[in-house]
């Protein structure tokens, strides 16, 4: 069996991206920090005295904010909880939160989640889901 000799443009890159890969080495790689990736995160995120004012701000200027800043922000929750910072990781989903102004969202909705719920046996209701798909149960 012959082996399939790419052809073409693809070829080139395929090629490239190898010759690329094998020039390098790990001796070139810059040292990999979680901590100098955060500092960068809140540093393209702003200073939080900002998210502290999104309360104030009407719903036009949290949106505004939140299209300027969604990509700074959805990296500083990542980074954050990467570093284990917890408390800043739900922090930063909070400012996300109020920008997009779920909180005047989830008021405006009628009942809850749960509403339509009904009470039942739980061994009942395993048995009975076991019939249609896996169940896993850790203990």
């Amino acid at each position: 069996m012959q082996p399939v000799k790419p052809q073409g443009r693809p070829a080139l890159l395929v090629m490239l991206l190898g010759a690329s890969l094998a020039c390098s080495t790990l001796a070139e790689a810059a040292p990999f920090s979680y901590m100098d990736i955060l500092k960068r995160a809140e540093g393209r995120a702003g200073a939080p005295a900002v998210f502290a004012k999104l309360d104030a701000m009407n719903q036009q200027e949290r949106s505004a904010f939140l299209d300027e800043q969604r990509g700074a922000l959805d990296m500083l929750r990542n980074m954050r909880s990467l570093v284990g910072d917890a408390s800043g990781t739900a922090q930063a989903s909070a400012w996300v939160d109020i920008a997009s102004d779920l909180p005047a969202r989830y008021a405006s909705q009628s009942g809850t989640v749960l509403e339509g719920a009904k009470a039942e046996d739980a061994l009942q209701a395993i048995v009975r889901e076991a019939a249609n798909r896996q169940i896993v149960i850790l203990n």
